[in-house]
């Protein structure tokens, strides 16, 4: 298998996460899901974090999974995910 091959499915991982974290925050605003938030989205921020791309935005959504501020994260959420997107189908076009 291929670097590529393999960073893609990382791709594929996060936005899958990122997907349901942002369903959970459209969905509920109760204090209480921030801390399944932090524990769903840890390993797909370290994730983030490979992509140079998806740095910062990771760090912005980590910044406001802490405090706990759901209109920042509801603002960074789909901006993150377009980003994934877009890296999605840049390596997806590339293996072709």
């Amino acid at each position: 298998m291929s670097k590529k091959f393999l960073d893609l499915q990382d791709l594929i991982l996060i936005k899958t996460s990122l997907e349901k974290v942002k369903m959970h925050v459209n969905e509920r605003e109760d204090k209480s899901i921030f801390k399944w938030i932090k524990r769903e989205s840890a390993v797909t921020i370290s994730k983030c974090y490979k992509f140079p791309e998806l740095k910062e935005p990771a760090e912005e959504m980590k910044e406001a999974i802490e405090r706990e501020d759901y209109e920042k994260l509801k603002e960074i959420l789909p901006d993150l995910i377009n980003k994934v997107e877009t890296k999605i189908n840049e390596y997806y076009n590339s293996m072709q």
